[in-house]
């Protein structure tokens, strides 16, 4: 059931695309739920609805975004997708809307700016383990080079923010067997670098 979901989810944004620049929303239904994708520009956001919820298209009511969890983080994340739908002056809400839960909130180690760690882990109960000193002092930017290679992690991504807003981000992965870093500065700039071999 959840592989019928994420393969479902993965044609509906296909389907989508970027949508026209201002914000349309579509319904798309699944299984007793309704997936809203929303179009805001660049950025689309999926959320789902009950389907039985006929309220939801004109109260606003809250509702239950897709996390990474519901979008099976193992796999189903990958760098196409980050660099799609992700971008430089997000809000943290909408990075949540989109991908869910941080793994880790902390800092980073050269200057202290508030991070939040995502693992998408490939093996079920595998879990990145931090050094001890990292973990004192809130550090959370440490990149689990090791389980990336042995294929235990599958992306690990890194937001910094200022003032609530992303202000860059990398994600880490491994790529024709050698680890890589993505990363998209503040001014939009993208670079793609070897990290490990």
């Amino acid at each position: 059931m959840k592989l019928l979901y994420c393969i479902m989810l993965f044609v509906i944004m296909l389907l989508t695309g970027c949508g026209d620049q201002e914000r349309a929303a579509e319904y798309k239904k699944d299984a007793g739920f309704i997936v809203k994708i929303e179009s805001h520009g660049d950025k689309t956001v999926y959320k789902k609805v009950p389907n039985s919820d006929s309220r939801f298209e004109s109260s606003g009511d809250t509702v239950q975004t897709l996390s990474a969890e519901s979008i099976d983080k193992s796999n189903k994340l990958s760098t196409d997708f980050i660099k799609e739908h992700l971008s430089v002056d997000m809000t943290q809400a909408e990075v949540e809307g989109l991908i869910g839960q941080p793994d880790a909130k902390g800092v980073d180690a050269m200057n202290a700016i508030p991070t939040w760690r995502y693992d998408i882990v490939a093996k079920d109960g595998y879990k990145f383990e931090e050094q001890d000193s990292l973990l004192d002092s809130n550090v959370v930017d440490a990149v689990d080079i090791n389980g990336l290679k042995k294929g235990d992690m599958t992306l690990q991504l890194f937001f910094s923010w200022k003032e609530e807003r992303v202000s860059h981000f990398s994600g880490y992965y491994k790529e024709d067997g050698v680890v890589q870093e993505y990363r998209l500065f503040e001014d939009g700039t993208e670079r793609v670098m070897t990290v490990s071999e």
